[in-house]
């Protein structure tokens, strides 16, 4: 759940209260790496992130469904 829709997030968490669905809010706040020089060799082995392209899809929606045990 994106954290520009607080409003939605109170709203799903409350229709989902007695359901096996969990509403979770997005917890970063913004990219990690955000200096402006560049550099030098990238010390990351990998991206950690398991479906990387679901912050594209939260970026342009409030929410984005993510099954449990779902492969993209």
């Amino acid at each position: 759940m994106s954290r520009q829709h607080p409003e939605l997030f109170a709203y799903l968490q409350y229709r989902f209260r007695d359901s096996v669905v969990t509403v979770i809010l997005d917890r970063r706040m913004s990219a990690r790496r955000q200096e402006s020089h560049s550099v030098p060799q990238e010390r990351r082995r990998e991206e950690r992130r398991r479906r990387p392209e679901l912050d594209a899809d939260l970026k342009r929606h409030s929410h984005v469904i993510v099954r449990l045990g779902a492969e993209s």
